[in-house]
């Protein structure tokens, strides 16, 4: 029986006595083991080596990328007088 409640409202208040129930949020029900939080230090550790690897990647890379551009920019730019006739 809902009392003439629709099923929002019913979801909407208990909602409401949950948050009320546990003011904070919590992340852990138990603290980590040791093992679990060097298993997060090495994936933590690898994404930052990942991340800065690509970043050096991406830096060494930008001038070739760059005269790449160039020429085909002007590949393109003389094609085009050409058909123009300019």
């Amino acid at each position: 029986m809902t009392l003439g409640l629709t099923t929002t409202e019913l979801w909407a208040s208990d909602q409401h006595a949950v948050e009320s129930d546990s003011p904070l949020m919590v992340l852990w029900s138990y603290p980590p083991t040791p093992r679990q939080l060097a298993v997060t230090g090495v994936f933590f550790v690898s994404g930052v080596s990942f991340f800065t690897a690509g970043a050096y990647l991406s830096f060494v890379n930008i001038a070739p990328q760059q005269e790449r551009v160039k020429a085909r920019k002007e590949a393109i730019k003389n094609s085009l007088r050409k058909l123009i006739g300019d």
